[in-house]
């Protein structure tokens, strides 16, 4: 005989309304994605954090952990925060944003830590809706479609890829890129139904190559070989087919059939005959004379930009790791970097390396809150539960 005293979860159970299952499901990760699509502000987190505190969640959070990890963000923030009203004070920090970096660290904790599994999906879907976007944009040769876009252009020339790349529904092509970086290793380790991760993948891979982001193809090639040869089940089996692929191209490269190499060459460097890193070497060079001149303080917490008289336009660092030692100093990025470390694991390695590859040729991670901070924070801390989760 069933007993007819319920239980905590089948009152749980009992509890949840279809508009419950429709926020926790829907509205957070819709709401999220929403703030990468161009012509939305800043302070529309703000619309998202409401939404999350009105998110239920499955996953047990313990009260002792929350604590240490809010206490880890608090101490950063007030660092952050005190570096900034130095530089008030007594320096001159070299820098357009005037308030304090890392300000909204603790939104961005809170935002990740309702996230689940099924809704990380959730955002690799709307990205892949996104992708349909581009290919639309790509065949009717302009790079937006939102004509009143400053760089909207229309009728674009393919013969340089670089010059036109799509952007989807993002206010650019990086912005897009990264969301694909993320997506695509999303769907690799937590998608369980495999004709939709193939799909998934298919459309997402055929995105990347439109958008045609070179950090990105690096993330991705580093992402592959660490999936193959490290996580996947049949290690020796991959390995085996991974070297067989690396033969292949090697070999189409060396023998150079149909000038393969010089186009791939071509367009990889942006129409030109050499090596072009898009200002890099210049931008990094000024981060690590500027880092050599204010170690300690860096530019106190305020975003380290450098003026590109050749574009008229302020320049971040393009890598975000240089921009955190750059904005902040050694003793604050020491600080963030423990706190960072203390968290990797085998377990959440093979999600985080896409994102740390891609951020190492771009701006990726540490916005202070941004939808890539969102995602980083809650695959560093809270990818240990998604084992068990369905």
């Amino acid at each position: 005989m069933k007993s007819l005293i319920s239980t905590p979860k089948m009152i749980g159970n009992m509890q949840k309304s279809p508009q419950e299952n429709l926020i926790k499901y829907y509205g957070l990760p819709f709401s999220l994605w929403l703030t990468t699509v161009y012509g939305c502000p800043q302070w529309g987190f703000i619309f998202v954090a409401i939404i999350s505190l009105l998110s239920p969640t499955s996953t047990p959070k313990e009260s002792n952990f929350y604590r240490k990890e809010l206490f880890w963000l608090a101490a950063i923030t007030v660092a952050c925060s005190l570096n900034f009203t130095i530089g008030l004070y007594f320096g001159s920090p070299q820098s357009i944003n005037r308030s304090p970096y890392f300000i909204g660290l603790i939104v961005t904790f809170l935002i990740a830590s309702k996230l689940e599994k099924k809704q990380l999906i959730a955002i690799s879907w709307l990205t892949a809706i996104e992708c349909l976007i581009l290919f639309i944009e790509f065949i009717l040769k302009i790079n937006t479609v939102f004509t009143y876009h400053p760089e909207y252009k229309s009728g674009i020339d393919y013969s340089y890829i670089y010059w036109g790349r799509p952007f989807g529904l993002s206010d650019g092509s990086n912005s897009f890129a990264i969301k694909l970086v993320i997506a695509l290793g999303i769907v690799n380790y937590l998608m369980e139904t495999q004709w939709k991760k193939h799909l998934l993948q298919g459309i997402i891979i055929s995105a990347l190559i439109i958008n045609f982001s070179r950090s990105a193809f690096i993330a991705i090639i580093f992402h592959y070989i660490f999936l193959y040869n490290f996580h996947h089940n049949n290690k020796n089996l991959y390995r085996k087919l991974s070297a067989a692929i690396i033969a292949i191209i090697s070999t189409i490269i060396i023998t150079n059939p149909f000038n393969i190499a010089s186009k791939i060459a071509f367009h990889l460097n942006h129409g030109k005959k050499t090596i072009d890193y898009s200002y890099r070497d210049e931008i990094w060079k000024s981060c690590i004379n500027f880092i050599t001149n204010n170690p300690i303080l860096g530019n106190n917490s305020s975003r380290f930009y450098i003026w590109n008289a050749d574009y008229k336009q302020w320049e971040h660092a393009h890598n975000s790791f240089l921009h955190l030692i750059t904005s902040n100093g050694i003793l604050i990025t020491g600080l963030i970097s423990f706190w960072i470390l203390k968290h990797v694991s085998k377990h959440n390695f093979g999600l985080l390396l896409p994102l740390i590859i891609f951020s190492m040729g771009q701006y990726g991670i540490f916005w202070s809150i941004s939808i890539q901070d969102v995602l980083f924070i809650n695959l560093l801390i809270f990818s240990k539960n998604y084992r068990t989760q369905k």
